[in-house]
């Protein structure tokens, strides 16, 4: 075997051809030993050095030196470039890739051109990884290098294409993106839906609507979770319709997580039906988004007298009256009604004195529909049995105010003349004799006495 591994491919082919012409049935042993032979090299090791990486450029065998340009590749800096240019020109498909893959991993000492070259390439896997190395150098890679990938014949080329265009940041025009949601392949329309919502607020949201309705219903489960990054610009009647007309449980489920990203704007009677889907995940969805719903609301009426700004994932910041606003239009059962009195002189006072003069007037309004909305809240808690603990403890209270008021207000006034022998009927009493007090009018009398 020391000679065998010292010897070529080429060469050890030829040796078992001779071996094997001189086969003879009859001895088994050596019909075993010609069968047990391999030509494959053993790998490469794991802690080969650069040198010997290099050296392995330059094998006989195909797998060897693909993986030896794989591997410098992964090495950075160490790593001259030359040879893997090299490489490129390698007979070999499969090396010449691994080399271009390799050479986007080294940075900026890796001129452009033999990259752009590459990109002609007969064989489209190196196409491919040209394209994708020219992504990885950002600002040095112009666009009209991956405008030319974006014509080409083979589909994952122009997907390579696409997301290398969305590494170039904002200097990369972002319509060329929406223009490939017309490809015929559905991984390039894929792709670029991925960049469009990486791109955020400076992506249009009309061509990701549309891709909702795409014959593909992976393209239009991406196409929802696109929408994630559009913030407020979405509308929320279409993502309703899709909702609706969707079959598709995944799609279904990701819309339930957008109007989840979208916070308050979402209207809750939409995450309310979810909860009827047939599908579980969706369900679940709803759930979850309903819970964030609500602990949201409950920490900003619970902070209420310090809030200044309060973000909710997905929306901008937003004003305390906007906030107390929106989450007051929806019964919280952790709004606390023990302490309406104090947070109303605490907000008519931030809201008057510390504001200017033009936010008086809204912010006064604001207080005052949040002191009108309590006792239709509190009564909506009690029949829903959903009272809060404080709440629990300001009804307490206002029970025993009104009884007390109610008692008080049954006594007589000390300033009413009562008759010395005007007996006082018992309230609410059962089974008890009241004389019962005759007025009579005497006619020499001027006025009525009590008998």
């Amino acid at each position: 075997m020391e000679h065998t591994d010292r010897l070529s491919i080429k060469d050890a082919r030829k040796l078992v051809q001779q071996l094997r012409s001189l086969r003879n049935p009859d001895n088994k042993e050596f019909e075993q030993i010609i069968n047990s032979i391999r030509l494959d090299r053993a790998p490469i090791a794991p802690d080969a050095s650069i040198e010997t990486l290099l050296e392995a450029l330059h094998d006989e065998e195909l797998s060897i030196r693909a993986e030896a340009a794989q591997r410098l590749g992964t090495l950075g800096e160490r790593v001259p470039v030359e040879p893997l240019l090299e490489a490129l020109r390698d007979e070999q498909r499969y090396v010449r890739a691994e080399a271009a893959r390799a050479l986007g991993r080294l940075g900026e000492r890796v001129p452009l051109e033999p990259l752009v070259c590459a990109m002609h390439d007969s064989d489209g896997s190196v196409r491919v990884a040209a394209v994708q190395s020219l992504g990885m150098f950002g600002e040095r890679t112009s666009t009209s290098f991956l405008i030319v990938a974006l014509r080409d014949p083979w589909p994952p080329v122009r997907e390579a294409a696409i997301v290398a265009w969305g590494k170039l940041g904002a200097r990369a025009p972002i319509e060329v993106v929406a223009a490939a949601l017309q490809d015929e392949d559905k991984f390039v329309r894929i792709a670029a839906l991925t960049v469009l919502g990486a791109a955020g607020e400076r992506a249009p949201v009309e061509p990701i609507l549309a891709a909702l309705g795409d014959v593909q219903k992976s393209v239009r489960e991406i196409a929802v979770g696109a929408l994630g990054g559009m913030g407020q610009r979405v509308p929320i009647d279409i993502l309703a319709t899709a909702f609706n007309t969707s079959k598709w449980p995944p799609m279904r489920e990701g819309i339930v997580r957008v109007l989840d990203m979208l916070g308050q704007q979402t209207p809750e009677k939409m995450l309310q039906a979810a909860l009827h889907d047939e599908w579980p995940p969706v369900r679940e969805a709803a759930e979850l988004a309903l819970q964030r719903r609500r602990e949201y609301q409950r920490e900003v009426l619970n902070r209420a007298p310090q809030l200044e700004n309060v973000t909710y994932e997905g929306e901008d910041e937003r004003s305390d009256a906007a906030v107390l606003d929106a989450a007051s239009e929806e019964a919280d059962p952790s709004r606390s009604g023990l302490l309406v009195l104090p947070y109303a002189l605490a907000e008519i006072y931030r809201n008057v004195i510390s504001k200017p003069f033009d936010q008086v007037t809204k912010s006064l309004r604001s207080t005052w529909d949040w002191l009108w909305s309590w006792p239709s809240t509190l009564l909506e808690q009690v029949q829903t049995r959903q009272i809060g603990k404080d709440n629990k403890i300001a009804l307490i209270v206002a029970c025993m105010l009104i009884g007390a008021w109610l008692l008080i207000s049954r006594r007589p006034h000390a300033s009413t003349p009562v008759a010395d022998n005007a007996i006082q009927k018992p309230s609410l009493t059962a089974n008890v004799d009241v004389p019962v007090i005759k007025v009579i009018k005497h006619p020499d009398l001027p006025s009525p006495i009590a008998t």
